[in-house]
């Protein structure tokens, strides 16, 4: 009757039933507590943001960026917000409370190997506040909504108990890379 009037379902008991039909039918879906931030994207009143999770990689953190503003979304990077007399963490929650998905640049920045390891085999490991964002982000937007990504640069050794999080190759042909980012994004675009 109005094909026009954009439609959400807010729910606090969230199902992959209720999620594939909001999907289905062109349907905002949102799991309590909804922030003002997220209703400001839904309505159409301000652009997606996401926050973008890095380590030292500075190409890598370009390309993410770049990734973002070519599909229309704001890069929201941490050390570019202003600090307002907050800690770190008070600044992180209150610019991540704000953000509708995040980009982890998973690069290997660091260096690390298993203590019981006698042979001593490094691994390439990202950055450990990169982790503890990633699985900040985990908990606070959801692992099956892919409003998480990891941008992967390289080997980089990850914890097990993030398999089910979206993973992309950063390597891959520019347009692929796009292709895949925005299909990932598609519901926070619009």
């Amino acid at each position: 009757r109005w094909p026009s009037t954009r439609m959400a379902l807010m729910t606090g008991r969230p199902s992959n039933e209720a999620r594939e039909w909001c999907a289905a039918n062109q349907v905002e879906y949102l799991v309590k507590p909804v922030s003002q931030s997220s209703f400001e994207r839904v309505w159409g009143l301000r652009k997606a943001r996401a926050f973008v999770v890095h380590g030292r990689s500075e190409p890598a953190l370009r390309l993410a960026k770049r990734l973002l503003k070519a599909l229309g979304i704001r890069a929201v990077v941490l050390m570019d917000c202003a600090n307002r007399g907050r800690t770190v963490i008070e600044k992180f929650e209150k610019v991540a409370e704000s953000c509708d998905c995040a980009i982890v640049v998973l690069s290997p920045d660091d260096v690390g190997r298993l203590a019981s390891d006698r042979m001593g085999r490094r691994r390439f490991r990202a950055r450990q506040n990169v982790l503890f964002e990633l699985g900040y982000f985990y908990g606070l937007l959801g692992r099956r909504n892919g409003t998480v990504v990891l941008l992967e640069f390289g080997e980089v050794d990850i914890p097990s108990d993030l398999g089910g999080i979206v993973r992309m190759n950063a390597k891959l042909p520019w347009s692929s890379l796009c292709a895949s980012l925005k299909k990932e994004l598609a519901h926070i675009l619009g």
